[in-house]
């Protein structure tokens, strides 16, 4: 029970998330699945029966392809990196409107320092001016190869 106990702990300064899931797995999820399986065993109907045999194989099937996962694939180090992304991710988008200020803050100074004008909208000069296609043509108007043929 202890290294159970200091697994969740580590999980949960991990990812702050983790107590949640875990309660809902642990206390809805599985009591629910648990209860549909025995509920199909004890009923008089073959159909039941058969459909939880069918239940209990693939969940048997699932529960194994997880351990092996865990334990040779690399699937405990996933789980982790998993955790630790959503939590800095969190964390991250908590942050960002005090580090937008700070960063807007800081570009403000820099941008006195350096003596740097204030934004300047693009001025029209600068576009291209668009040539004409064939599409926008006047009406009447010909072109060097029409009035050739």
């Amino acid at each position: 029970p202890l290294h159970a106990a200091r697994q969740l702990g580590k999980g949960t300064r991990i990812w702050k998330g983790f107590p949640f899931a875990y309660i809902g797995v642990m206390f809805f999820a599985v009591p629910i699945l648990f209860l549909g399986i025995s509920t199909m065993f004890t009923q008089d109907s073959k159909g039941l029966t058969v459909l939880g045999i069918f239940v209990v194989c693939i969940l048997f099937l699932v529960i194994c392809w997880t351990v092996y996962h865990c334990k040779y694939r690399g699937g405990q180090q996933k789980c982790y990196e998993c955790m630790v992304n959503r939590q800095t991710r969190r964390e991250m988008l908590e942050t960002l409107p005090e580090d937008m200020a700070f960063l807007k803050a800081k570009v403000k100074e820099l941008s006195e320092h350096t003596g740097l004008p204030e934004e300047e909208t693009p001025a029209a000069e600068d576009e291209e001016p668009k040539e004409e296609s064939s599409d926008d043509k006047p009406e009447g108007a010909t072109t060097e190869e029409e009035e050739t043929a």
